[in-house]
């Protein structure tokens, strides 16, 4: 029986798209430069802590000379991405309010984590959480949803995990969770009613 509701944060929670913020901008060169940066081994080393942003940005314009100042542009604006998702917030909310444990786990810098907080009470009313930046590693990582369990004495089958990466969902369900992949909002939170309801 499902107790526990596990959310990824980026295109579960909160809006997560570089390439369309940036088109009007970047037009047909957008979903390339924000590859480059937001696919990229430093990029990732960001959201694990092993980083910083300034590091990133040196990382990336050696790496890239021609995109200097694009790379620049993005990795000082790229926070105005990510928004509040209402609907999955407001099912959040509503699976708080009967009773079920509510927890996340994300690849996420100590940046982000600042900036979601400060702006969205993002990590209020929560019983728990695994980010990367924290522990200097993220998903698909089993260790991730591992700590989840022993740090706050859950059974792997309680929970229920929403995830937009199917790696993400793969992962966590050989630890012993349930998983959805969150393709649209409206689909993930469909799924999720059926099995928690």
């Amino acid at each position: 029986m499902i107790q526990n509701i596990v959310f990824d944060i980026g295109n579960v929670l909160v809006t997560f798209d570089p390439a369309h913020y940036y088109q009007q901008l970047f037009q047909s060169a957008s979903a390339s430069i924000c590859n480059r940066v937001f696919s990229s081994t430093a990029w990732r080393r960001y959201d694990d802590g092993l980083l910083s942003l300034q590091e990133v940005i040196a990382a990336l314009t050696n790496a890239h000379p021609s995109l200097q100042n694009e790379i620049k542009l993005v990795c000082t604006d790229w926070f105005a991405l990510m928004k509040p998702i209402d609907e999955m917030l407001q099912f959040r909310n509503a699976c708080r309010t009967k009773g079920y444990g509510i927890y996340i786990i994300s690849n996420l810098s100590e940046d982000s984590y600042h900036y979601l907080q400060a702006h969205y009470r993002l990590f209020d009313d929560l019983d728990g959480r695994i980010l990367s930046f924290e522990e200097k590693f993220g998903k698909p990582d089993p260790r991730m949803y591992q700590f989840l369990y022993q740090r706050y004495h859950l059974e792997p089958s309680t929970c229920l995990f929403l995830d937009d990466r199917k790696a993400n969902i793969q992962a966590a369900i050989t630890t012993g969770m349930h998983g959805i992949h969150v393709q649209t909002i409206k689909q993930a939170i469909k799924e999720a009613r059926e099995i928690i309801c």
